[in-house]
């Protein structure tokens, strides 16, 4: 779905958020395939494993760096401050990735510690705070259930839990599945990635959002250090 205008942005998008989105390439199309659901061009993609990647079909193929919210200011500001934010940003290697099972899904991570990423996803955390409606305190009772005193900080402060010292690089590739099932779906993604180049850095985030049925679209690519 193409927008034409900024105001029929602001009426068809739910919330906002900022991801690193894979450059087009067999990366992006093996994954974007494998979850369903193309982020860059807004449509979905054949696939045989929609009943194990229903939720993060929705999303597309990403990493989030700030999660998403609803925006308390206008598209036209938020575009702006990402523009000059990403512009005194400077691009990050990406460490190696590798499949990992982080509890019962299945994910993309790097393979040793990613200080930088950290650092990334911080700084845009932070500067686009302003842009984010608060949590209700109602929101933030439901979804701080089970974290730790940290964790709820992070939650009333920055709207989610994983952020700042708790923020963890990862590509979510499936929905939380059987214990039984596990070494049989990450067999089968180790395949389909087999010989596949995976990046080596990041070079530019994106702009994202959900539209009214709950579907990402990638809306603007913005380099880092441009």
């Amino acid at each position: 779905m193409q927008l034409k205008t900024l105001s029929e942005a602001e009426s068809v998008w739910r919330r906002y958020a900022v991801y690193y989105v894979p450059p087009p390439g067999p990366f992006y199309d093996v994954l974007s395939d494998w979850l369903g659901w193309g982020l860059r061009e807004g449509e979905a993609r054949c696939h045989d494993v929609r009943d194990i990647t229903a939720k993060p079909a929705r999303y597309g193929i990403h990493a989030t760096l700030k999660a998403p919210f609803e925006l308390s200011s206008s598209a036209t500001e938020l575009r702006a401050d990402l523009a000059r934010l990403t512009a005194e940003l400077s691009p990050v290697v990406l460490p190696p990735l590798k499949v990992e099972r982080l509890g019962r899904f299945l994910a993309l991570v790097p393979d040793g510690p990613a200080p930088a990423l950290s650092r990334l996803a911080g700084n845009l955390v932070r500067g686009l705070s302003p842009h984010r409606v608060p949590l209700s305190p109602h929101e933030v009772a439901h979804r701080a259930r089970g974290l730790s005193d940290a964790g709820r900080h992070n939650l009333e402060r920055w709207g989610s839990a994983h952020v700042m010292e708790a923020f963890r690089f990862h590509i979510t590739l499936t929905d939380r599945l059987p214990k039984a099932a596990l070494p049989a779906v990450e067999a089968e993604l180790l395949g389909a990635l087999s010989g596949i180049a995976m990046p080596t850095a990041i070079e530019a985030v994106s702009l994202c959002a959900e539209d009214t049925h709950g579907r990402f679209h990638l809306l603007k690519d913005y380099p880092l250090g441009a």
